[in-house]
């Protein structure tokens, strides 16, 4: 189930945009929800005056915000279109999962 999603946000006085395209499975064998992040495009510069961007992915497991539940991707330097190719893997029951909220 691949996803484009695309923001427009401001977020501490910057403009914040961009793309992102990921999907999310749940692999059953192993337990896994799997959330694949292709990759951005379009993104904000993080430092507009430099027009530097290090971006990356971060996500948390609804509805508990903890760090426990925060994965990370890697940090792509000085690119506002990163490409990722990672997958974040949270290992919990299916049935734990709320489907359709």
């Amino acid at each position: 189930l691949p996803i484009s999603c695309t923001e427009a946000e401001h977020f501490e006085n910057a403009t914040v945009t961009g793309e992102i395209e990921f999907s999310i499975k749940f692999n059953f064998r192993t337990s896994n929800l799997e959330i694949c992040i292709k990759a951005c495009k379009n993104l904000a510069y993080g430092d507009e005056k430099k027009k530097r961007c290090n971006p990356y992915v971060k996500t948390y497991l609804l509805p508990d915000k903890s760090p426990q539940s925060k994965l990370k991707t890697s940090l792509k330097k000085n690119t506002v279109d990163p490409s990722f190719y990672e997958t974040l893997k949270y290992n919990i029951d299916y049935c734990q999962l709320e489907i359709g909220r």
